[in-house]
């Protein structure tokens, strides 16, 4: 009697994994995937509708509705497999999974690099500085897509066997390299963003616009959490480790990376959107209104109001040429040089006074021949 040989198994075309890997997946994407919900609660919440409509506001919550969806998929795929320990997991949801990991981060980066470009550096530059500091980022970007879709062209045809055996298969120095452009990118990026508020200082805004709360803000939302998991995924991907453990960095930065994102754009935004008209008075509105309200007097003459326009005018551009806010200066030292000026115009008809403050907040008159 002879013995017959086993039949041989053709490679299978699908990814295992193991149950606690499975678990694992599971966990981060139902902790993040929960983190985003009460995210776009407050996002609408605490917005009104001018600011929905801006740009800004537009694309974060197209980058949290991503990551909502990819959490939904994510859970949905891992959650059949906790249940079902031999169910398979084709290799096309696997590559979906991947294209989640990889293409969220700089999509996400997008939006901080339009808050950048629109923000107080674009006013403040050439067109050609501009084209200049933008370019780096937007052909590290382009580099970071092309590498993340030849990766998952490779993954996906390599996934005949086990995990460990497709990942160790597909070239390696694909993810080193793609971790690392990551990195850069997001320390430029973050860089710029962080100096826009030194340039919007330089264009005449004052300190109170950007208090050290809101730059502390802006450095550790956009700067110091996703770089250190950058940091990480450059080291991890070094590391001979199993399929599933080279997952779980690169899957918690891409939901950390939205939701600093959103912290590092919408909140700067929204400070900036938040009108400051009671604190600058640099219009004929304001002026009028504060000096209606002097109490001076000459002779059987009371001063209700300045009415001159050529002294509105001259008031008017030496506010706009201080480098100190108004709405910085002691009140009672306006309305007392206002009523300097009501003097000067009663007293000659040929002259008029402006008043500009110097950055001690001491108001010092200038003469304008009218």
């Amino acid at each position: 009697m002879t013995q017959t040989a086993p039949p041989s198994l053709s490679p299978d075309p699908v990814l295992r994994l193991r149950p606690e890997e499975g678990l694992s997946l599971l966990l981060i994407g139902t902790v993040w995937f929960s983190f985003l919900i009460p995210v776009v609660i407050l996002l609408f919440y605490f917005s009104d509708s001018p600011f929905r409509r801006r740009p800004v506001f537009l694309f974060n919550t197209l980058s949290v509705i991503l990551g909502l969806g990819g959490g939904a998929f994510i859970i949905n795929t891992f959650s059949n497999f906790v249940l079902d320990p031999s169910a398979r997991i084709s290799s096309t949801v696997l590559t979906i999974v991947f294209s989640f990991v990889y293409l969220i981060p700089p999509c996400v980066q997008s939006v901080l690099l339009f808050r950048v470009v629109s923000g107080c550096i674009a006013r403040h530059l050439t067109t050609r500085t501009m084209v200049a500091v933008c370019s780096p980022t937007v052909a590290v970007k382009c580099a970071r897509v092309a590498l993340a879709s030849i990766l998952l062209s490779r993954l996906h045809e390599n996934f005949g066997g086990s995990a460990d055996a497709a990942w160790s298969q597909s070239d390696m120095t694909y993810v080193q390299v793609l971790w690392f452009l990551q990195l850069c990118d997001d320390i430029y990026v973050s860089s710029l963003l962080a100096m826009e508020p030194s340039s919007c200082l330089n264009s005449r805004r004052t300190l109170s616009h950007w208090s050290l709360r809101k730059l502390a803000r802006i450095a550790l939302a956009s700067f110091a959490i996703p770089i250190l998991l950058d940091i990480c995924q450059v080291v991890q991907s070094f590391l001979h480790l199993r399929f599933a453990a080279q997952m779980y960095i690169p899957l918690v930065n891409g939901y950390v990376q939205i939701i600093c994102v959103l912290v590092a754009t919408i909140c700067p935004a929204n400070d900036q959107h938040t009108p400051t008209t009671g604190a600058r008075h640099d219009s004929e509105a304001g002026l009028g209104s504060m000096a209606s309200q002097i109490p001076y007097s000459v002779g059987e003459h009371r001063f209700q109001q300045l009415t001159s326009p050529s002294v509105k005018e001259a008031f008017s551009e030496s506010i706009r040429d201080s480098n100190t806010a108004v709405g910085e200066e002691d009140a009672e030292e306006r309305l007392k040089w206002l009523a300097e000026l009501g003097k000067e115009r009663m007293r000659g008809p040929s002259l008029a006074t402006a008043a500009t403050f110097d950055n001690t907040g001491q108001p010092a008159p200038v003469f304008y021949a009218v």
